[in-house]
């Protein structure tokens, strides 16, 4: 994707890595998983705190907050075709989106 300026001209080039998580097997290639919820009785004491001391809440949606996150175990990954790296792996440093490890 190319993400352009108001002239036309180029600023960037963009792209969004998605792997094949649906794949890995539970003890064999992740031991663990991540979702971030809120529990209720945190939401009611934070809304009680609120009203506790007059206080306006404002709801927030972070997207992108967790994406991306590090993670504990090697993750190897084999490259989209069309990138030029065929017979070759990739190390991820960062857990993306599809992965059982990635905390979204």
């Amino acid at each position: 994707m190319v993400k352009l300026l108001e002239d036309g001209s180029i600023e960037r080039y963009k792209a969004r890595l998605v792997v094949k998580g649906f794949s890995q097997i539970s003890g064999i290639n992740f031991s663990k998983t991540f979702a971030l919820v809120t529990q209720d009785n945190s939401l009611c004491l934070l809304t009680a705190l609120a009203a506790l001391h007059n206080l306006d809440i404002t709801q927030l949606n972070v997207k992108l907050a967790f994406t991306y996150g590090p993670h504990d175990e090697e993750i190897w990954v084999t490259p989209p075709p069309r990138l030029g790296l065929d017979n070759k792996v990739l190390l991820l440093k960062k857990a993306p989106y599809g992965l059982k490890q990635a905390p979204i």
